[in-house]
């Protein structure tokens, strides 16, 4: 079990579910919960109350899209960590928009405005905090003695992506979900995760992305066959069996490597 986790986008839904989760487990030492608005992410805010005057839980601003804040919030969690580092870096906000057959993040109506707002929260947001967090995730790796073994206990980088970034599986184009800017981020994010495994494995850390399922959020609908606590369990169920042959992959909810 990673002692030092961070997840960005924990003020609702996913982010909120593993935040919560990983505090049930006593082995975890700290949990850092970034979000736009601490002060205003209520359920968030409550579960801190909960976890009295010596929280393991921590409630750090960080908004993805400013450079600034990203550096800010790395800041803000080395002082609590120190050189224990940061054992995992959970890359989960993001955004979408409505999509209709003729709208902004459509093939048909697409505008520069909507993909751009995607590819910057999805996509580019992952990158800069991956960027700014690796010092610590480097200091959480350096502390293991045997080269080679790749964990979430040890280090890891964990982008919550989307079957729908899957290009391989992409037999529907947008007749089911015209959301082709949020599609595309995700792919591109899941290239940032396939280059930073490589990347980055000679300094033993891992790097994944995971499928979290049609979740019941705000982003999933009503409609969504589980919700988001559902998601959150067989994520981490599924975190825990990763190892160096996971190295770059990306994972379905219920484990099974995906195609690309």
């Amino acid at each position: 079990m990673p002692a030092n986790v961070v997840i960005t986008g924990s003020n609702r839904g996913i982010g909120l579910a593993l935040v919560s989760h990983f505090l049930k487990n006593e082995k975890v030492k700290h949990v850092f919960a970034c979000c736009r608005n601490p002060a205003e992410a209520e359920q968030l805010n409550a579960l801190a109350a909960s976890y009295g005057t010596a929280p393991r839980l921590h409630l750090i601003q960080m908004d993805v899209t400013d450079s600034a804040s990203i550096a800010k919030s790395a800041q803000e969690v080395s002082a609590v960590v120190g050189s224990e580092g940061v054992n995992l870096l959970i890359n989960n906000a993001g955004v979408n928009e409505a999509h209709t057959k003729d709208g902004p993040q459509s093939f048909f109506g697409a505008t520069h405005e909507v993909y751009l707002k995607i590819f910057n929260v999805n996509t580019i947001g992952p990158v800069i905090v991956t960027k700014e967090f690796l010092p610590l995730l480097e200091s959480a790796s350096n502390k293991w003695p045997h080269s080679g073994q790749l964990s979430i206990d040890r280090a890891a980088i964990v982008n919550i992506s989307s079957g729908l970034g899957s290009i391989a599986n992409n037999n529907t184009g947008s007749s089911l979900f015209p959301n082709v800017a949020y599609r595309c981020s995700k792919t591109a994010l899941n290239q940032f995760t396939k280059t930073a495994a490589v990347d980055l494995a000679d300094r033993n850390i891992l790097v994944v992305s995971c499928c979290p399922g049609w979740v019941r959020t705000d982003m999933g609908g009503p409609s969504a066959p589980i919700d988001a606590s559902q998601s959150a369990r067989l994520l981490c169920t599924n975190f825990a069996r990763l190892d160096a042959s996971s190295n770059g992959g990306f994972f379905k909810l219920n484990g099974e490597r995906d195609e690309y």
